[in-house]
């Protein structure tokens, strides 16, 4: 005689599905376990809403014997969930975030599907794939390091999609970058996973991780709106930078957007900073773009202070929008940004 186990979701009527077959009868009382009882659940059976196992014994002469039905078994949660860091990430404008295990803020699927056996039911494995997908509204992500195993859409974007086994898509997200935009302050970054082909699809989970972003400031004031007059004038009143990852900048570049050789002057007032420029800070002036370099030696942030402040612009053209975009490179080769407008 043979036993042959099914599973029911209502627990009477013996009308339910087979999930074992051909298991060998003996006398007395048998017992068998089931493992990777989530491949044989049909995708009706919800979480923690119960199911029911009876047996019946055919040795192929008699009528069938049914069992009695077993007691109601919780179906499990085979959701995939999302870890990923509470605390709001800041950083940099022109910094690169990296989620890391070593950094303290990776991003990781769990798959309760993937503790299954893999020789169990689970056929050609594909109730193990997931669909993770990652979306930013201010910058891009970039992964370092993808399996074979990974499929991978829209890398060095702003949409990622990745799709494989929770294991293989954890080690692609180790070390993922994000890169925010110039002008970005803040960002979210989406999180959203959901089986990929599987008997017991699911719907999209998502986490969201929170991103602050600062960029090194000019506060003070502008001296005045510049008009299209030709009257040269200071482009700070004051100017204090903030924000600066480095006390000592190497190079301290300031260029006009829109420039126009002709009708744009960018200029340097030398009086009050001969010290500066007696002290081996030299200044490079690019006519054809507009591009003046402060290079030379180390700068500290009052240094580039008083430099900002003798920085004169004046113009002719009134036809185009113009700003000033400061750009600084410090002693470990990170480059800050900022851009005014002028006109």
């Amino acid at each position: 005689a043979t036993v042959s186990l099914y599973l029911d979701t209502d627990g009477n009527g013996y009308n339910g599905f087979q999930i074992d077959e051909a298991l060998l009868s003996a006398e007395g009382l048998q017992s068998f376990t089931l493992e990777d009882i989530a491949d044989r659940l049909p995708a009706e059976v919800r979480v923690g809403e119960k199911f029911y196992i009876y047996a019946v014994i055919d040795d192929g002469v008699h009528a069938p014997v049914f069992s009695k039905y077993s007691k109601g078994i919780a179906a499990p949660d085979f959701d995939p969930t999302i870890n990923a860091p509470a605390q709001k990430q800041t950083m940099m404008v022109d910094d690169l975030l990296r989620f890391s295990a070593a950094n303290g803020n990776a991003i990781t699927i769990d798959d309760p599907v993937l503790k299954l056996e893999p020789e169990d039911g689970d056929g050609d494995g594909s109730n193990k794939l997931v669909v993770v997908l990652t979306t930013t509204g201010h910058g891009r992500l970039n992964l370092e390091n993808i399996p074979e195993t990974v499929e991978v859409d829209g890398d060095d974007s702003e949409v990622l999609t990745l799709t494989g086994t929770a294991a293989d898509i954890n080690a692609a997200l180790e070390d993922m970058i994000y890169a925010a935009e110039l002008q970005a302050e803040s960002d979210t970054i989406t999180i959203s996973v959901r089986r990929a082909e599987s008997d017991f699809l699911t719907s999209f989970i998502t986490r969201s991780v929170n991103i602050e972003i600062d960029s090194f400031q000019v506060t003070g004031t502008k001296s005045v709106d510049i008009d299209p007059d030709g009257v040269s004038r200071a482009i700070f009143s004051t100017a204090d930078l903030d924000n600066i990852d480095s006390d000592v900048v190497q190079t301290l570049s300031v260029n006009v957007t829109n420039y126009r050789r002709g009708k744009d002057i960018l200029s340097l007032n030398t009086d009050g900073i001969e010290d500066i420029l007696e002290d081996g800070i030299f200044a490079e002036f690019d006519a054809q773009r507009g591009i003046l370099n402060f290079r030379g030696g180390a700068m500290t942030e009052a240094t580039c202070e008083r430099l900002l402040h003798n920085i004169h612009f004046s113009t002719t053209d009134g036809s185009r929008a113009k700003g000033v975009e400061i750009h600084l490179l410090d002693d470990f080769g990170e480059v800050e940004r900022l851009l005014e407008a002028l006109v």
